[in-house]
């Protein structure tokens, strides 16, 4: 089981990016994503991103395969 964020801060295109743990390119300030909790896939923690920000998806680096 992998640990999964989702940023606080949107995207230009007003995302708000689902991460893995370690992921490089998750927000460097820790008050700046919410520990979602522990997930098999970024599809099984994608739902749970969903019920913060609704305009989630992955990270198109460590969770290519729920990016939009």
């Amino acid at each position: 089981m992998i640990p999964y964020y989702i940023s606080k801060i949107k995207e230009l295109n007003g995302m708000h990016l689902l991460h893995r743990y370690a992921c490089a390119s998750i927000p460097e300030d820790e008050s700046d994503s919410i520990l979602l909790g522990t997930f098999n896939s970024c599809e099984e923690a994608l739902p749970a991103a969903q019920k913060i920000y609704p305009t989630s998806t992955g990270c198109p680096y460590c969770c290519r395969s729920c990016s939009k």
